[in-house]
């Protein structure tokens, strides 16, 4: 009895249905979502309208299922799990059992999920998807392989933002990033960075500084600049810990250092070395984009030189600083520095006349 009843529903539902061939994704989706109207998880299952929907979308039943009720509701950010436990008449314990067919969906790319600060999730579909749908065809994710180097930080660009926005997890990060260099390995950027052999938590702040000086113009990074980067607290104070005390691949390798604050290194900011902007950023001609940029700017060889004259007293001290400043004598100053377990460098700082600003300071 029960199985005529489905199939005579059915039936009546059908008839208002258009021809399959006629009928468009977006309103056999739409059919499938009303089916709820009349029936639960367990019948809507083996109804046609779920198997068109599956068969278009190569997906499961089930999957065409929850897919189409985030569509539904295309427009909301943050779909929860309960929401759409509520639209397809399940239990929200029910809904937990269908974390592997939310992560098929998450894999095609189908849907996107967010982690709140409490550590709810929630869904979204993009709006590559909806633009799809609404032609008819079937998402295709776009395609990484052998890309120019500028398609590939605007990649780039667009994972980290997903990550800042926790619309891409960690996880789904790395393995992002991993295809990435898998499918372009023509370019030098990615032959660099597999030639430097990195884990993972640092191969991924390695991306994070690059992403950030070609697409932000960004060079200088602070903690809080990447404390949201890292899926655990732990992963993060492990990696500050590395770059505090200067050790880990990144520090080792010369790729990251730090930041000069009045003639000293600042052990909270870290930005690309002059050897890693030159070994992967090579392909992007960074030099004269930044060149461009700062163009009304004077450069220090087009000053006028100015000779400088000193009384008695202070040219002895000039004379006296430039020859512990010559490389031999210099050595021997950081040797003796270092020795008493003192930093090798020192700042100086030349003072004249204050209306006459004659004032310099100098990192050594």
């Amino acid at each position: 009895m029960r199985e005529l009843y489905i199939t005579k529903k059915e039936s009546s539902v059908s008839k208002q249905n258009l021809d399959e061939k006629e009928c468009s994704l977006l309103r056999q989706i739409e059919e499938l979502v009303e089916l709820f109207d009349d029936f639960d998880l367990d019948e809507v299952l083996f109804l046609e309208g779920a198997k068109q929907v599956a068969c278009k979308l190569q997906l499961t039943e089930l999957q065409a299922i929850l897919l189409s009720h985030c569509i539904n509701k295309y427009d909301d950010y943050r779909i929860s799990a309960y929401e759409i436990a509520q639209s397809v008449k399940c239990s929200r314990v029910r809904i937990l059992q269908y974390a592997d067919d939310f992560d098929e969906l998450l894999k095609r790319k189908l849907i996107r999920h967010r982690l709140s600060s409490d550590k709810t999730v929630s869904y979204s579909v993009p709006v590559e998807v909806i633009n799809s749908l609404k032609y008819n065809k079937e998402y295709v994710p776009v395609n990484y392989k052998n890309i120019s180097i500028d398609q590939f930080f605007d990649i780039l660009e667009n994972l980290f933002e997903q990550r800042n926005n926790d619309e891409l997890s960690y996880s789904s990060l790395l393995n992002e990033l991993d295809t990435l260099m898998n499918e372009n390995e023509q370019l030098e950027f990615v032959k660099k960075i597999k030639d430097y052999h990195l884990g993972s938590v640092e191969k991924v702040l390695l991306f994070f500084f690059c992403h950030s000086l070609v697409n932000e113009e960004d060079d200088e990074m602070r903690f809080g600049d990447f404390d949201d980067l890292y899926d655990s607290k732990s992963t993060f104070r492990h990696i500050k810990n590395l770059l505090k005390d200067r050790e880990g691949e990144l520090m080792g390798k010369g790729l990251l250092e730090n930041t000069n604050s009045n003639g000293f290194g600042d052990r909270e900011q870290f930005k690309l070395s002059d050897k890693a902007k030159n070994e992967l950023l090579s392909e992007l001609n960074l030099n004269e984009k930044q060149s461009e940029n700062k163009k009304n700017l004077l450069l220090s060889a087009s000053l006028p030189v100015k000779k400088l004259f000193y009384n008695e007293q202070e040219s002895a001290q000039v004379q006296q600083l430039t020859s512990l400043l010559r490389v031999d004598n210099f050595k021997t100053v950081q040797a003796r520095l270092k020795d008493n377990g003192m930093r090798t460098g020192f700042a100086c700082r030349f003072s004249g006349n204050r209306k006459d600003g004659n004032r310099v300071s100098i990192g050594t």
